[in-house]
């Protein structure tokens, strides 16, 4: 990122965090750290290949970065009301150490994709008797 940019991150009340797998040869995952701006843009601060599986201490080895960072280039702390990401526990588990105040928030797709998947362990003839 640029210096310019991480500055910015205290003008936002969000972090924006997902990572994903098998983009790369060598299945690292490539996790995006960012925010929104109010036209919708997302500003990318950290774009990071993990070496090790999704695990918590991955996530608050980059949280504690990405503090130390926006402090250093913009002085003051950077403060996380709402952290979105997917619903990985292990978002959920590094929030507890570096933003303990903010709250945690999943992005639309995932809850959308599980409840597609509940939808179809019921049969299609029940879903509506079961509604009305």
């Amino acid at each position: 990122t640029t210096r310019k940019l991480i500055a910015t991150a205290p003008l936002s009340n969000s972090l924006q965090v997902d990572g994903t797998f098998k983009l790369n040869w060598n299945d690292l995952s490539v996790t995006v750290f960012g925010s929104s701006d109010g036209n919708r843009r997302f500003h990318p601060y950290v774009i990071a290949l993990i070496g090790t599986d999704e695990a918590a201490s991955g996530y608050i080895t980059l949280f504690q970065t990405i503090n130390k960072y926006v402090f250093n280039a913009a002085g003051i702390r950077y403060d996380v009301q709402y952290l979105l990401g997917d619903g990985t526990k292990d978002i959920t588990a590094a929030k507890k150490f570096e933003f303990l105040n903010s709250r945690r928030l999943m992005c639309w797709p995932h809850p959308i994709r599980k409840i597609r998947e509940h939808r179809k362990m019921v049969p299609v003839e029940k879903r509506w008797k079961m509604i009305f």
